[in-house]
Protein backbone atom coordinates (compact mmCIF):
# COMPACT_ATOMS: atom_id res chain seq x y z
CA UNK A 1 0.00 0.00 0.00
CA UNK A 2 1.42 3.57 -1.34
CA UNK A 3 2.20 6.15 2.01
CA UNK A 4 -0.98 8.06 0.67
CA UNK A 5 -3.32 5.26 0.29
CA UNK A 6 -2.29 3.85 4.27
CA UNK A 7 -2.71 7.44 4.65
CA UNK A 8 -6.27 8.12 3.54
CA UNK A 9 -7.69 4.79 4.11
CA UNK A 10 -6.35 3.39 7.18
CA UNK A 11 -6.60 0.53 5.59
CA UNK A 12 -10.28 0.59 4.73
CA UNK A 13 -11.30 0.15 0.81
CA UNK A 14 -13.67 2.41 -0.33
CA UNK A 15 -15.63 1.98 -3.80
CA UNK A 16 -17.90 4.57 -4.49
CA UNK A 17 -17.86 7.22 -6.75
CA UNK A 18 -18.24 9.88 -3.98
CA UNK A 19 -15.09 8.26 -2.07
CA UNK A 20 -13.19 8.21 -5.31
CA UNK A 21 -13.81 12.02 -5.78
CA UNK A 22 -12.85 12.59 -2.11
CA UNK A 23 -10.03 10.50 -1.82
CA UNK A 24 -8.91 12.17 -5.54
CA UNK A 25 -9.82 15.70 -3.71
CA UNK A 26 -7.43 14.70 -0.85
CA UNK A 27 -4.73 13.35 -2.79
CA UNK A 28 -4.46 16.61 -4.03
CA UNK A 29 -4.22 18.62 -1.03
CA UNK A 30 -1.37 16.12 0.48
CA UNK A 31 0.86 16.37 -2.80
CA UNK A 32 0.57 19.96 -2.65
CA UNK A 33 1.97 20.17 0.77
CA UNK A 34 4.77 18.37 -0.74
CA UNK A 35 4.80 19.46 -4.04
CA UNK A 36 5.36 22.62 -6.09
CA UNK A 37 3.06 23.36 -9.33
CA UNK A 38 6.21 23.62 -11.08
CA UNK A 39 9.42 22.48 -10.62
CA UNK A 40 12.36 24.93 -9.65
CA UNK A 41 15.37 23.60 -11.99
CA UNK A 42 17.61 26.55 -11.28
CA UNK A 43 21.09 24.98 -10.84
CA UNK A 44 24.08 25.72 -7.91
CA UNK A 45 27.01 24.19 -9.25
CA UNK A 46 30.67 25.06 -8.98
CA UNK A 47 33.79 23.26 -10.05
CA UNK A 48 36.66 22.71 -7.91
CA UNK A 49 40.76 21.45 -8.73
CA UNK A 50 43.73 20.48 -7.31
CA UNK A 51 47.53 20.89 -8.18
CA UNK A 52 45.93 18.88 -11.68
CA UNK A 53 45.28 15.93 -10.02
CA UNK A 54 42.33 15.98 -8.54
CA UNK A 55 39.11 17.96 -9.67
CA UNK A 56 35.20 18.08 -8.20
CA UNK A 57 32.15 19.54 -9.16
CA UNK A 58 28.60 19.47 -7.17
CA UNK A 59 25.11 20.38 -8.90
CA UNK A 60 21.94 20.86 -6.42
CA UNK A 61 18.35 21.36 -7.56
CA UNK A 62 15.48 21.83 -6.00
CA UNK A 63 13.20 20.31 -8.24
CA UNK A 64 9.34 19.72 -7.46
CA UNK A 65 9.77 19.85 -4.10
CA UNK A 66 8.29 22.46 -1.41
CA UNK A 67 11.57 23.00 0.60
CA UNK A 68 14.89 22.74 -0.79
CA UNK A 69 16.66 20.53 2.08
CA UNK A 70 20.22 19.32 0.83
CA UNK A 71 23.54 20.90 1.80
CA UNK A 72 27.09 19.84 0.34
CA UNK A 73 30.81 19.82 1.45
CA UNK A 74 33.15 20.15 -1.31
CA UNK A 75 36.86 20.60 0.18
CA UNK A 76 39.75 19.73 -1.72
CA UNK A 77 41.96 21.34 0.85
CA UNK A 78 40.60 20.16 3.83
CA UNK A 79 43.68 19.46 5.24
CA UNK A 80 46.41 20.25 3.83
CA UNK A 81 49.23 18.73 6.15
CA UNK A 82 47.96 15.40 5.56
CA UNK A 83 46.84 15.87 2.15
CA UNK A 84 43.18 14.86 2.97
CA UNK A 85 39.85 16.19 1.03
CA UNK A 86 36.03 16.29 2.52
CA UNK A 87 33.21 15.51 0.64
CA UNK A 88 29.66 15.30 1.60
CA UNK A 89 25.84 15.48 1.27
CA UNK A 90 23.39 15.92 3.57
CA UNK A 91 19.79 15.27 2.84
CA UNK A 92 17.57 17.37 5.29
CA UNK A 93 13.62 15.68 5.98
CA UNK A 94 11.07 17.91 7.69
CA UNK A 95 13.18 21.50 7.42
CA UNK A 96 16.85 21.95 5.96
CA UNK A 97 17.97 23.26 9.21
CA UNK A 98 20.06 20.46 10.50
CA UNK A 99 21.08 19.65 6.80
CA UNK A 100 22.90 23.15 6.36
CA UNK A 101 24.32 22.84 9.90
CA UNK A 102 25.63 19.66 9.25
CA UNK A 103 27.51 21.14 6.42
CA UNK A 104 28.71 24.03 8.26
CA UNK A 105 29.91 22.59 11.45
CA UNK A 106 30.81 18.59 11.17
CA UNK A 107 33.79 19.02 9.48
CA UNK A 108 35.78 20.68 12.26
CA UNK A 109 34.28 18.07 14.68
CA UNK A 110 36.09 15.85 12.74
CA UNK A 111 39.13 17.79 12.62
CA UNK A 112 38.89 17.98 16.56
CA UNK A 113 38.61 14.67 17.30
CA UNK A 114 41.92 13.21 19.38
CA UNK A 115 41.69 9.49 17.01
CA UNK A 116 41.67 12.37 13.64
CA UNK A 117 45.35 13.28 14.23
CA UNK A 118 46.68 9.83 15.50
CA UNK A 119 44.90 9.29 11.23
CA UNK A 120 42.12 6.76 12.69
CA UNK A 121 39.83 8.51 10.29
CA UNK A 122 37.17 5.74 10.66
CA UNK A 123 36.60 6.12 14.54
CA UNK A 124 37.10 9.70 14.33
CA UNK A 125 33.82 9.84 11.75
CA UNK A 126 32.10 7.95 14.35
CA UNK A 127 32.95 9.98 17.14
CA UNK A 128 32.14 12.66 15.16
CA UNK A 129 28.87 11.85 14.06
CA UNK A 130 27.33 11.23 17.39
CA UNK A 131 29.16 14.30 19.00
CA UNK A 132 27.72 16.51 16.34
CA UNK A 133 23.69 14.45 16.94
CA UNK A 134 24.04 14.96 20.21
CA UNK A 135 24.97 18.55 20.35
CA UNK A 136 21.62 18.89 18.49
CA UNK A 137 19.77 19.21 21.64
CA UNK A 138 21.78 22.30 23.31
CA UNK A 139 20.02 25.45 23.27
CA UNK A 140 22.74 27.28 21.92
CA UNK A 141 23.06 24.84 19.01
CA UNK A 142 18.66 25.24 18.57
CA UNK A 143 18.92 28.81 18.43
CA UNK A 144 21.33 28.67 15.68
CA UNK A 145 19.16 26.25 13.67
CA UNK A 146 16.64 28.41 14.47
CA UNK A 147 18.41 31.79 12.79
CA UNK A 148 18.91 29.24 10.25
CA UNK A 149 15.09 28.84 9.60
CA UNK A 150 14.95 32.50 9.38
CA UNK A 151 17.37 33.23 6.78
CA UNK A 152 16.18 30.49 4.91
CA UNK A 153 12.59 31.94 4.97
CA UNK A 154 13.96 35.23 3.71
CA UNK A 155 15.59 33.30 0.99
CA UNK A 156 13.01 31.23 -0.35
CA UNK A 157 9.99 31.58 1.64
CA UNK A 158 7.64 29.81 4.68
CA UNK A 159 9.02 26.12 5.07
CA UNK A 160 6.71 23.95 5.32
CA UNK A 161 6.38 21.12 8.09
CA UNK A 162 4.30 17.91 8.56
CA UNK A 163 5.59 18.85 12.63
CA UNK A 164 6.22 21.67 14.85
CA UNK A 165 8.58 21.99 17.91
CA UNK A 166 10.34 24.77 19.82
CA UNK A 167 13.24 22.17 19.57
CA UNK A 168 14.04 21.72 16.27
CA UNK A 169 15.87 18.99 16.19
CA UNK A 170 12.99 16.90 17.95
CA UNK A 171 11.09 16.94 14.18
CA UNK A 172 13.35 18.00 11.96
CA UNK A 173 16.24 15.75 11.01
CA UNK A 174 19.19 14.70 8.11
CA UNK A 175 20.75 12.08 6.05
CA UNK A 176 24.83 12.30 5.87
CA UNK A 177 26.96 10.24 3.66
CA UNK A 178 30.97 11.69 4.40
CA UNK A 179 33.94 10.77 2.08
CA UNK A 180 37.38 11.49 3.15
CA UNK A 181 39.99 10.61 0.97
CA UNK A 182 43.88 10.77 0.92
CA UNK A 183 44.95 12.86 -2.22
CA UNK A 184 48.38 11.30 -1.50
CA UNK A 185 47.55 7.50 -1.79
CA UNK A 186 43.98 7.49 -2.50
CA UNK A 187 42.68 6.06 0.47
CA UNK A 188 39.04 6.69 0.95
CA UNK A 189 36.95 6.60 4.44
CA UNK A 190 33.21 6.71 3.64
CA UNK A 191 30.75 7.26 6.72
CA UNK A 192 26.85 6.98 6.08
CA UNK A 193 23.35 7.22 7.78
CA UNK A 194 20.62 7.39 6.06
CA UNK A 195 20.04 6.61 2.32
CA UNK A 196 22.53 9.11 0.43
CA UNK A 197 24.87 7.08 -0.91
CA UNK A 198 28.62 6.89 -2.17
CA UNK A 199 29.88 4.69 -4.96
CA UNK A 200 33.77 4.51 -6.13
CA UNK A 201 34.40 3.84 -10.26
CA UNK A 202 38.17 2.26 -10.61
CA UNK A 203 39.12 -0.85 -12.74
CA UNK A 204 36.46 -0.12 -15.58
CA UNK A 205 33.74 -0.94 -12.68
CA UNK A 206 31.50 0.18 -9.94
CA UNK A 207 31.67 -0.10 -6.63
CA UNK A 208 28.87 0.86 -3.59
CA UNK A 209 30.16 2.18 -0.82
CA UNK A 210 27.36 2.82 1.17
CA UNK A 211 24.10 0.93 2.20
CA UNK A 212 20.83 2.51 3.01
CA UNK A 213 19.54 2.85 6.45
CA UNK A 214 15.79 1.93 5.87
CA UNK A 215 13.23 0.42 8.59
CA UNK A 216 12.06 -2.77 7.01
CA UNK A 217 16.03 -4.17 7.07
CA UNK A 218 16.09 -7.13 9.37
CA UNK A 219 18.96 -5.62 11.91
CA UNK A 220 17.02 -2.02 11.94
CA UNK A 221 13.51 -3.54 12.31
CA UNK A 222 15.10 -5.50 15.30
CA UNK A 223 16.61 -2.32 17.02
CA UNK A 224 13.57 -0.44 15.98
CA UNK A 225 11.23 -2.87 18.17
CA UNK A 226 13.42 -3.37 20.71
CA UNK A 227 13.47 0.35 21.16
CA UNK A 228 9.41 0.33 21.46
CA UNK A 229 8.63 1.42 18.37
CA UNK A 230 6.84 0.05 15.33
CA UNK A 231 7.09 0.06 11.41
CA UNK A 232 4.24 0.34 9.56
CA UNK A 233 4.09 0.45 5.66
CA UNK A 234 8.11 1.16 5.91
CA UNK A 235 8.21 4.42 8.45
CA UNK A 236 8.53 4.19 11.95
CA UNK A 237 5.56 4.86 13.68
CA UNK A 238 4.02 5.56 10.42
CA UNK A 239 6.41 8.42 10.14
CA UNK A 240 10.11 8.47 9.02
CA UNK A 241 11.37 6.11 6.55
CA UNK A 242 15.00 6.06 7.93
CA UNK A 243 16.22 4.12 10.26
CA UNK A 244 19.28 6.01 10.89
CA UNK A 245 19.55 10.19 10.89
CA UNK A 246 21.09 13.44 12.67
CA UNK A 247 17.90 14.85 14.68
CA UNK A 248 14.98 13.36 14.59
CA UNK A 249 14.73 13.18 18.45
CA UNK A 250 11.51 12.32 18.75
CA UNK A 251 12.31 9.05 17.44
CA UNK A 252 15.14 8.75 20.30
CA UNK A 253 13.40 9.34 23.43
CA UNK A 254 13.62 5.86 25.48
CA UNK A 255 15.45 7.19 28.23
CA UNK A 256 16.18 3.64 29.74
CA UNK A 257 18.22 3.44 25.98
CA UNK A 258 21.79 4.21 24.60
CA UNK A 259 22.07 6.72 21.29
CA UNK A 260 23.44 3.10 19.39
CA UNK A 261 19.63 1.78 20.73
CA UNK A 262 16.84 4.05 19.83
CA UNK A 263 14.56 3.53 16.61
CA UNK A 264 16.88 5.91 15.13
CA UNK A 265 20.13 6.70 15.79
CA UNK A 266 22.81 8.41 14.18
CA UNK A 267 25.52 5.88 14.58
CA UNK A 268 27.41 5.58 11.09
CA UNK A 269 28.28 2.90 8.75
CA UNK A 270 31.77 2.86 8.04
CA UNK A 271 33.36 2.08 4.60
CA UNK A 272 37.70 1.85 3.83
CA UNK A 273 38.62 1.46 0.38
CA UNK A 274 42.45 0.96 -0.50
CA UNK A 275 42.21 0.84 -4.14
CA UNK A 276 44.61 2.16 -6.68
CA UNK A 277 42.64 5.13 -8.44
CA UNK A 278 43.62 6.11 -12.10
CA UNK A 279 43.21 8.71 -14.44
CA UNK A 280 39.33 9.23 -15.06
CA UNK A 281 38.68 7.08 -12.26
CA UNK A 282 36.14 8.82 -10.19
CA UNK A 283 33.86 8.90 -6.60
CA UNK A 284 30.32 10.09 -6.99
CA UNK A 285 27.93 11.15 -3.76
CA UNK A 286 24.36 11.79 -4.06
CA UNK A 287 20.91 12.18 -2.14
CA UNK A 288 18.13 9.74 -2.61
CA UNK A 289 16.94 12.01 -5.30
CA UNK A 290 19.31 10.34 -7.31
CA UNK A 291 19.38 6.81 -6.08
CA UNK A 292 15.71 6.87 -6.44
CA UNK A 293 15.63 7.00 -10.17
CA UNK A 294 18.67 5.25 -11.21
CA UNK A 295 21.48 2.49 -9.46
CA UNK A 296 25.35 2.86 -8.87
CA UNK A 297 25.57 0.99 -12.17
CA UNK A 298 23.95 2.98 -14.09
CA UNK A 299 24.76 6.16 -12.50
CA UNK A 300 28.84 5.48 -13.07
CA UNK A 301 27.96 4.62 -16.87
CA UNK A 302 26.60 7.90 -17.35
CA UNK A 303 29.45 9.84 -15.53
CA UNK A 304 32.01 7.57 -17.22
CA UNK A 305 30.44 8.70 -20.76
CA UNK A 306 30.58 12.24 -19.89
CA UNK A 307 34.15 11.84 -18.61
CA UNK A 308 35.00 10.66 -22.34
CA UNK A 309 33.43 13.36 -23.22
CA UNK A 310 35.69 15.62 -21.45
CA UNK A 311 32.75 17.49 -19.93
CA UNK A 312 33.28 19.24 -16.80
CA UNK A 313 32.42 17.63 -13.29
CA UNK A 314 29.91 19.96 -12.21
CA UNK A 315 28.34 19.17 -15.79
CA UNK A 316 28.03 15.86 -15.06
CA UNK A 317 26.23 16.39 -12.54
CA UNK A 318 23.62 18.14 -14.11
CA UNK A 319 23.77 15.70 -16.34
CA UNK A 320 22.94 12.85 -13.85
CA UNK A 321 20.29 15.22 -12.52
CA UNK A 322 18.80 15.74 -15.81
CA UNK A 323 18.01 12.42 -16.25
CA UNK A 324 16.24 11.82 -12.82
CA UNK A 325 13.88 14.48 -12.59
CA UNK A 326 10.70 13.55 -13.36
CA UNK A 327 8.91 15.64 -16.41
CA UNK A 328 5.35 15.57 -14.46
CA UNK A 329 4.35 16.93 -11.36
CA UNK A 330 4.76 13.60 -8.96
CA UNK A 331 1.61 12.07 -7.40
CA UNK A 332 2.13 9.38 -4.84
CA UNK A 333 5.51 9.52 -4.25
CA UNK A 334 6.99 8.65 -7.06
CA UNK A 335 10.73 8.68 -8.31
CA UNK A 336 11.86 12.31 -9.74
CA UNK A 337 10.52 14.42 -7.65
CA UNK A 338 12.91 15.20 -4.32
CA UNK A 339 15.47 17.64 -4.16
CA UNK A 340 18.48 16.52 -6.07
CA UNK A 341 21.98 16.88 -5.12
CA UNK A 342 25.54 15.27 -6.68
CA UNK A 343 29.09 15.16 -6.45
CA UNK A 344 31.58 13.89 -8.83
CA UNK A 345 34.91 14.06 -7.63
CA UNK A 346 37.49 12.74 -10.85
CA UNK A 347 41.46 11.63 -10.48
CA UNK A 348 43.29 13.72 -13.23
CA UNK A 349 46.32 11.39 -12.90
CA UNK A 350 47.38 7.67 -11.49
CA UNK A 351 47.86 7.81 -7.91
CA UNK A 352 51.01 5.99 -6.68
Amino acid sequence: MSWFSALRSNGQQTTSARQQYEDEQYQEEIVAQFYLSFPKLECVCNDYCDDDKLSAGVASVQGWRVNQEDAHICDLNFDPVNRLALFAIFDGHNGPEIACYAAKHLPQLIKDNSHYWKKDYGKALEEAFLQFDSSLLDNDVNNELKNISHQYELCYGRIKRRQTSPLLAMVTGSTAVVALLCKQNGQLHVSNIGDSRCAIYNKNKSHPMTLDHKPTDAKELKRIEMSGSRVINGRINSGLNLSRAFGDYMLKSNGSLGPKEQAVIAWPDLTVSNEKFRRNDFIVLACDGIWNSMNEKEACSVIKKCIKKKMKPSKICQEVIQRCISPVRPIDGQNGGDNMTCIVVKFEQDLP
